[in-house]
């Protein structure tokens, strides 16, 4: 998330989904401004048989300020299902239902949103994605 001025930031709010087709981080890390600022491992978050079922999480650490924060998962407990093309294992999503983050407040949400293709809002294994938020 980016603000057009920096702000102070001392913590991160997360709500974890560990539903029946959830991947469940179990450590995550706080940047801010692109430096990593924190770093925690997340309570063991028990996979259940609701499909939502989601924990809120946390992370506090020493104020530091920036104008553009980013969480990022280092380590999940993964869970599987078969692939419907292949037959094999594939993993779930992680699901982060909501992120908070201390000092930055935004406006209403819109009514509709759709961003486009975008490649610039999420990586894996430090190769962009591209998503489409809708």
């Amino acid at each position: 998330m980016r603000r057009g001025e920096p702000t102070t930031v001392a913590g991160v709010d997360l709500v974890v989904g560990h539903g029946v087709e959830d991947s469940v981080p179990t450590r995550v890390a706080v940047l801010v401004d692109g430096v990593e600022v924190h770093t925690q491992d997340l309570p063991e978050l028990a996979s259940t048989d609701e499909r939502f079922s989601t924990t809120p999480v946390r992370l506090d650490f020493d104020p530091v300020e920036g104008s553009a924060v980013a969480v990022r998962i280092d380590e999940v407990r993964r869970l599987t299902t078969k692939d419907w093309y292949s037959g094999g294992p594939t993993a779930f999503p992680v699901r982060l239902a909501e992120i908070g983050i201390d000092g930055f407040v935004f406006g209403p949400a819109a009514d509709v949103v759709d961003t486009g293709c975008r490649d610039d809002l999420l990586t894996l294994d430090g190769a962009p994605l591209a998503v489409r938020i809708r």
